[in-house]
């Protein structure tokens, strides 16, 4: 844990079916993808913790976790260079809402009384 990570409110974990990190800057012409491979449902983790550190607000950071692997970018229609997407995280339906209700419990634990937001009643409900 690092010193911005000093206070830890509350953590979950998320499983994805694909993490894709587009590292143009670093290693031009390649991709990393969360492994397995070859499964339609990769489960690979991500944690989800909501951290207060002193003169910093209430903050939530997601760790993504578990293996990779490189590969080399097939084909592309741009010079990856000049890419701004750096990176995707691919959620079913199943792990999207207990991620959604996880963030909106914490944020009635911790910041109650605020004024609900119009855009996530809107796709909540």
């Amino acid at each position: 844990m690092s010193k911005y990570e000093k206070d830890e409110k509350a953590k979950t974990f998320i499983y994805a079916d694909d993490i894709s990190v587009y590292p143009q800057k670093a290693m031009e012409g390649k991709i990393t993808y969360g492994n397995p491979k070859f499964s339609e449902q990769k489960n690979l983790p991500i944690k989800v913790r909501l951290i207060k550190t002193k003169g910093r607000p209430l903050q939530f950071v997601l760790e993504l976790q578990g293996d990779y692997h490189v590969e080399d970018l097939a084909y592309y229609s741009s010079v990856p260079r000049s890419w701004r997407s750096y990176g995707k995280i691919w959620l079913d339906l199943k792990n999207s809402k207990e991620f959604a209700e996880w963030i909106l419990a914490a944020l009635e634990v911790y910041n109650p009384k605020q004024k609900e937001s119009k855009t996530i009643d809107k796709w909540i409900n």
